[in-house]
């Protein structure tokens, strides 16, 4: 890994010369030294975190050629990233964001769609939140960085509440059956109604006893 490229050929020193951690922490970029030049070092870099392409002396329009290797320490198992890594989590609860697992008493830039919308700081566990202003409605993207890398990303939904479905009271029996109980349609006997010649019966509650009525 030390000396190999993805090319499969071997870094020109068969060393690495250049380190950058980025993204809080989730990419690490390996590279040897006619490839990539770290801050204080290669002109056009900003920050210290910062890997930029090298050229031959003054001559911008000649880019040195040399190899690099990008390692997605997400991407590896737990025993390649080793104990101390420490995977971020970022989340939204409501109109607010939380960040774990970030770097100790350290501030990371919260953005909103791509405009920054304060400062999140970590205590010296490396945890912190920070509330949201009011965002129209919509899907908006919500990013933490730190030196100008995204450490991680999550979408908030903003807007009105979807709307409550009405609770509409249950019909009555006489509007849910277009025939009704104790109702008497046309040429028809009403239930409970006496025919002619007949006498009405009743049932005594409980036992289902019918009676001939007085």
């Amino acid at each position: 890994m030390w000396t190999a490229d993805p090319s499969g050929n071997t870094f020109p020193h068969d060393k690495v010369e250049g380190v950058a951690v980025t993204h809080g922490g989730a990419t690490v970029t390996l590279s040897n030294d006619s490839d990539f030049g770290i801050n204080g070092i290669v002109k056009g870099s900003k920050n210290p975190f910062q890997l930029v392409s090298k050229h031959f002396g003054t001559d911008e329009s000649r880019q040195d050629i040399g190899e690099s290797l990008k390692v997605r320490m997400n991407s590896l198992t737990e025993n390649l990233r080793g104990p101390a890594y420490r995977k971020a989590e970022f989340t939204t609860d409501g109109n607010a964001v939380t960040g774990k697992n970030l770097e100790p008493d350290t501030g990371y830039v919260v953005a909103v769609d791509g405009t920054k919308v304060g400062t999140l700081a970590t205590n010296a566990k490396g945890s912190g939140s920070l509330d949201l202003p009011a965002l129209t409605t919509g899907d908006h993207e919500v990013t933490l960085s730190l030196a100008e890398s995204t450490v991680a990303s999550v979408t908030v939904k903003a807007g009105p509440s979807a709307p409550t479905t009405p609770i509409t009271p249950a019909p009555s029996a006489a509007s849910s059956s277009p025939t009704a109980p104790n109702s008497t349609m046309p040429n028809t006997t009403a239930a409970n109604a006496t025919a002619p010649g007949t006498s009405a019966s009743t049932t005594h509650a409980g036992r289902g006893l019918p009676h001939t009525g007085l």
